[in-house]
């Protein structure tokens, strides 16, 4: 039977109090009428002011909770909570929201809302995912606005590449167009396709396949493949190019790398610098030519091809040579051990000298 304001609702007295003259019959006028679609297997367990305006779909108990126009959807409880989207569920909390989608979930927490299909949100609050078949663990103010995303927690991070994820953190931001990763950490960002920061405070990963584990303000531009341990303030610039740690290196060469240091710049293709460095740009060690390599030390400057440093202090004048400021050479062999390849160094020890096998 289905009423309208003012209709009346008269119950027999003999089948309510027992009486058995009208003036025993119980009179209910009706005030407020809940549209639904009557009789198709809608059940409100409890609770105060549930509303269900759908077909088989469960309210468990709470307080003004609503399943508006979608069927087969669940609220266990909670308050205040909305299903405006087919096959969803929301476990409880309070005004959470799954709106104009389907098959989605929401287990708990506050102000969590869903607007695709076939996502989650586990908890936490303010959460929002705006895309399909995403994820976001809890945590608060998290977002997601591309497919198949994960959040796994922390407060203010942001995913807008499909198939990528944040671990954790504050405020990061996956940006990677496909497949970006940032483990945690804060402030930390992504932008080209499959790059990753594991973790650190205000790294940039640009770069496609670029990779930064951690540390502060370390960056890994635009070129693809670069790679930044750690550290602080590094930056590798072209492809392929590798630092490990330390402060203040940069890698400007294509396949260059720094082991650490401070203050250094491998600007030569296939160059390396170990380590060293200083303070500023004067302590600094530079390979400028191709294929060249400096160890360590400081104030060292490589200019030449395929030329090579070990010390401190010393600019290189030709290519295909290895510069050192002080050579100590132990346990040479001596004449005894000839013949020896040709270049090998040998001591005589008849005349305490120092010979070359031509």
């Amino acid at each position: 039977m289905n009423y309208n304001v003012p209709d009346q609702i008269t119950i027999s007295g003999s089948d309510f109090t027992g009486g058995s003259s009208p003036l025993n019959d119980l009179v209910i006028e009706v005030t407020k009428v809940t549209k639904g679609i009557p009789g198709i297997a809608d059940i409100i367990g409890g609770g105060s002011q549930n509303t269900i305006t759908s077909c088989y779909t469960f309210i468990g108990g709470g307080a003004g909770n609503l399943s508006k126009d979608c069927n087969f959807s669940v609220i266990g409880g909670g308050a205040n909570n909305t299903t405006i989207s087919s096959c969803s569920v929301i476990s409880g909390g309070d005004r959470n929201t799954i709106n104009g989608c389907c098959s989605s979930i929401i287990g708990g927490g506050t102000l969590n809302t869903i607007y695709s299909s076939n996502s989650i949100i586990g908890g936490g609050s303010n959460n929002v995912v705006n895309s399909s078949f995403s994820i976001i663990g809890g945590g608060s103010f998290n977002s997601s606005c591309a497919c198949m995303t994960s959040i796994g927690g922390g407060s203010g991070n942001f995913i807008c590449g499909t198939y990528s994820t944040i671990g954790g953190g504050l405020g990061n931001k996956n940006l990677s167009t496909c497949g970006g990763t940032i483990g945690g950490g804060g402030s930390n960002t992504t932008y080209s396709a499959y790059s990753t920061v594991g973790g650190g405070q205000s790294n940039t990963s640009m770069g496609i396949n670029s990779f930064i584990g951690g540390g502060y303000c370390n960056v890994a531009t635009s070129c693809s493949a670069s790679f930044v341990g750690g550290g602080s303030c590094n930056t590798a610039h072209q492809e392929y190019s590798v630092i490990s740690g330390g402060l203040r290196n940069t890698a400007l060469g294509t396949y260059s790398t720094i082991g650490g240091g401070y203050y250094n710049t491998a600007s030569g293709y296939c160059s390396v610098i170990g380590g060293g460095g200083g303070s500023c740009d004067a302590l600094s060690n530079k390979t400028i030519g191709n294929r060249s390599g400096i160890l360590g030390g400081f104030s060292n400057i490589v200019l030449h091809d395929c030329s090579f440093i070990i010390g401190q202090g010393i600019t290189t004048s030709c290519p295909n040579t290895t510069y050192v400021n002080c050579l100590n050479i132990v346990n040479l062999p001596t004449e005894a051990s000839l013949p020896l390849p040709t270049g090998t160094l040998y001591r005589c020890t008849t005349g305490d000298g120092i010979y070359v096998v031509p």
